[in-house]
């Protein structure tokens, strides 16, 4: 969290290092060593700001989040402690800021890439856009998105590490051997087929900029780019087809193109159906309808008819069976009305 919650200041490297060693005897000792992850960092890290730990899910199995924390105060001596947010618990120990996430185990790896190395995931993830692709915490993923409404479906592509840098074409070797200086890793990004120095160069880059002021990394990123002129700036997006198709030649047992498809499929349905079937629709049909009357009565009617019989019956059906349900349930409704007076 960057040592923001206690406002502690950093602290130098030698330091750290004493901290989070004996932070990992208690750890290996209360929750064991395969269900904690600390992000990597790089070699030549001079001070830190705090520490991130990830706790895996198996440590609550049998308990709850409050009684691991209290293992944790309990266990280390710990004062000061408070809640950055429901699953992130932040201590001071020996004077220094170390933040504990609870995350499910099967998205810790996922999560100890993603915070690995700094912000470097925050740069990482802006190399897919691209492709239209979104890289976060749980992987990367590719968003359908209807042409019409908000309707979106989020496919997951991959968390396969290795497969997920090759994609950019980043050295999933160099990833392993680590980074000793930062300007390393910025190397490493750069040398991506993928990358574009416009979104960091630019003034109309509001976004970057901010976060910039808040995250070191960053900042040193924007610096890095300006100071060696670095000019990757030739507009790079693959349409649709092609991002498509290059995604099924690194992840042929996604079937991304069959998926597609079959959401495209389902959003005709569903226009069809809303031609069909909508509230503006039953307001017209039983012009006394409204509000929660309204919202009553079309989950009735889509509770005795299924999207699918729906799209089999023709509009003058639709309407007329809606108009006979409403009939049907009116002395049901007068009784009602008439039982709370």
């Amino acid at each position: 969290m960057g040592g923001g919650y206690w406002n502690l200041g950093r602290i130098p490297r030698d330091r750290y290092l004493e901290i989070e060693a004996a932070l990992r005897v208690f750890l290996d000792e209360t929750f064991g060593n395969e269900n904690y992850r600390i992000p990597r960092y790089y070699g030549a890290k001079v001070d830190f700001g705090d520490v991130d730990i990830l706790l895996s899910s198996k440590v609550t199995e049998g308990s709850d989040w409050d009684e691991v924390k209290k293992l944790i105060i309990e266990g280390l001596g710990i004062k000061r402690h408070g809640s950055i947010s429901s699953r992130v618990f932040s201590i001071v120990y020996h004077g220094f800021q170390v933040d504990f996430f609870r995350e499910s185990h099967e998205h810790m790896l996922t999560k100890t890439n993603y915070m690995g190395f700094n912000d470097l995931g925050n740069l990482i993830g802006r190399l897919f856009r691209p492709l239209g692709l979104k890289y976060g915490e749980r992987g990367l993923f590719f968003v359908f998105r209807r042409k019409t409404g908000n309707y979106t479906k989020v496919i997951l592509v991959s968390a396969d590490w290795e497969k997920i840098l090759t994609l950019v074409g980043l050295d999933y070797g160099a990833w392993v051997r680590g980074f000793h200086e930062i300007e390393e890793m910025f190397e490493w990004i750069i040398a991506s087929p993928y990358f574009r120095s416009t979104p960091y160069i630019s003034r109309k880059s509001k976004v970057i900029r901010k976060g910039a002021k808040m995250r070191p990394t960053i900042q040193k990123f924007l610096q890095y780019i300006e100071e060696r002129n670095i000019r990757c700036d030739q507009p790079f997006y693959l349409d649709e087809d092609e991002g498509i198709a290059l995604i099924e030649r690194h992840f042929p047992e996604l079937r991304l193109k069959q998926q597609i498809n079959d959401e495209q499929k389902k959003e005709k349905e569903a226009t069809v159906l809303y031609a069909k079937y909508n509230g503006r629709l039953a307001m017209e049909w039983v012009p006394q309808l409204g509000g929660k009357s309204l919202g009553d009565m079309m989950s009735q009617f889509t509770q005795m008819y299924s999207p699918e019989e729906l799209l089999m019956m023709e509009p003058a059906v639709v309407r007329a069976s809606f108009i006979k349900l409403h009939e049907e349930k009116q002395p049901e409704t007068k009784w009602r009305a008439s039982k709370s007076h």
